[in-house]
């Protein structure tokens, strides 16, 4: 549990001398606390396992980027037990728990080129600091209100960032991470023993393989991986398009556009194509691997994740879904 003079966030590390991973954390009362135990508990079923095979301590743990896979998959791959803490609200959680694994993204790609710019001119002041943010959050979260909040609209935001300050460009490996945690998510609903035997595979070779090798081979299913990756990125397309391209839609006489979609959210609907569904009806879909065909393609030509979104991201599509 959280408390007065206790350190914030949370994470975990190894007593090495147990062969036991320890997690720290700060509890509070909201869904945050079972992001925060699964998370860490990812990490911690790796250090688990790697504390048990005979080979040298570097080969026992792969780069940073593909342990955030360990814990932003564990969020998902946890989903069976997720009513044990939700009960009735779980489909609730789980809704939004998919929302901000998607809105994330942009975020993750925000910081990192914020400390670029920041690293690149190490003279701005704390005024120029803030106006790269501001203009930041104009480029990947435009849809983001700041009014009545001082602390956000001058552009300050980037202070309770503590990776920033302690963990210099750390923060692009949970956007790598989490392309590859929505990939394991989406095979488990196919095949929950295959996606699990394949993230069992991806924890153990750990220092082994490259990221780039883990990303290629473990969440992309054995058979016709072409085809699983395309029918994969036509689902998520869709929805990504929806949740991040909403900005786009204004400025083009299109108001009622966004109210629709402004009454499908509080509905709890989401727009797949040009087709209203819910949520279950979302997992469905993409279960049967059958997504294509309810994308809109009449006016809509064959494109990249990079056409699709007006966010500068493709090197998450690059590195995750490029090679598949």
């Amino acid at each position: 549990l959280s408390r007065e003079g206790k350190a914030p966030g949370g994470y975990c590390t190894e007593l090495a001398d147990y062969k036991a991973p320890f997690i720290f954390s700060n509890f509070v009362g909201t869904s945050g606390d079972v992001d925060v135990l699964t998370h860490e508990a990812g990490h911690a079923f790796a250090a688990y396992r790697a504390a048990r095979v005979d080979c040298l301590d570097a080969l026992k743990s792969p780069t940073i980027e593909a342990c955030e896979c360990h814990s932003m998959s564990m969020e998902f791959l946890t989903a069976p037990w997720h009513s044990l803490f939700f009960g009735p609200q779980t489909a609730k959680y789980e809704r939004d728990h998919c929302e901000q694994a998607l809105i994330f993204l942009p975020y993750g790609c925000m910081v990192d080129e914020f400390q670029q710019g920041v690293y690149e001119q190490p003279g701005l002041s704390p005024e120029e600091r803030n106006r790269l943010w501001l203009d930041l959050e104009r480029k990947y979260r435009p849809w983001t209100d700041f009014d009545g909040l001082p602390f956000y609209s001058r552009g300050a935001g980037w202070q309770r960032q503590l990776h920033i300050y302690q963990e210099p460009f750390y923060y692009l490996d949970y956007c790598m991470a989490q392309m590859v945690a929505l990939q394991f998510w989406q095979a488990s609903l196919a095949n929950r023993e295959d996606a699990w035997n394949r993230y069992l595979r991806f924890v153990d070779e750990a220092g082994t393989r490259t990221f780039r090798e883990l990303a290629c081979a473990c969440p992309t299913p054995p058979a016709a991986p072409r085809r699983w990756g395309r029918a994969w990125a036509a689902g998520w397309r869709a929805i990504l398009c929806k949740a991040f391209s909403l900005h786009s839609q204004r400025g083009h006489g299109n108001r009622k556009r966004d109210a629709d979609w402004a009454e499908d959210r509080d509905g709890q609907w989401l727009c797949f194509g040009v087709k209203r569904v819910t949520f279950d009806k979302m997992i469905e879909i993409l279960r049967k691997g059958d997504a294509e065909k309810h994308l809109h393609r009449r006016r809509t030509p064959k494109l990249s994740m990079e056409d699709l979104l007006p966010l500068p991201w493709s090197i998450c599509g690059n590195i995750v879904l490029m090679p598949i």
